[in-house]
């Protein structure tokens, strides 16, 4: 039995028509700070690191 057979079978209990429409963002770096940590840039990079 495949994963696709099962779900073949199962009753959708409520459906929602809606449509997922995507859309252009625009970030503005320009002003954005190398080290978000203030004059400690190690600790930007690391924390930065761990986040990963």
């Amino acid at each position: 039995m495949s994963l696709l057979s099962i779900f073949k079978h199962k009753k959708v209990l409520s459906w929602i028509a809606c449509q997922i429409k995507p859309r252009k963002v625009k970030f503005d770096w320009q002003e954005t700070p190398v080290d978000w940590i203030p004059n400690e840039p190690f600790s930007s990079y690391f924390l930065s690191t761990k986040s990963i």
